[in-house]
């Protein structure tokens, strides 16, 4: 829980720094903000002992960290396609 808050607050500060298009920076602080909020709805599932609800919401997170994962690995390689081209 530390290190994905951590990681969810300092994340939108780096993606304005970022020398990405805007679309990337948005998108990268966005999934940050959206952690957020799937880990703090899940820690309030467990305080209302919702269980059911707190599992989707992990289920939620591991998406979202997944996708996050996913864009770190293949933007790099994508760059290298669509550089001249100037897409990303």
């Amino acid at each position: 829980m530390p290190i994905v808050t951590i990681a969810a607050l300092t994340t939108p500060p780096i993606s304005v720094n970022m020398t990405q298009p805007k679309w990337s920076e948005l998108g990268f602080a966005m999934g940050s903000v959206a952690l957020f909020v799937a880990l703090v709805m899940g820690i309030h599932a467990i305080k209302v002992k919702k269980l059911d609800q707190y599992r989707r919401w992990m289920v939620m997170m591991a998406a979202l960290n997944f996708g996050a994962v996913s864009f770190r690995l293949q933007f790099p390689i994508l760059q290298l396609f669509f550089e001249e081209n100037r897409i990303f």
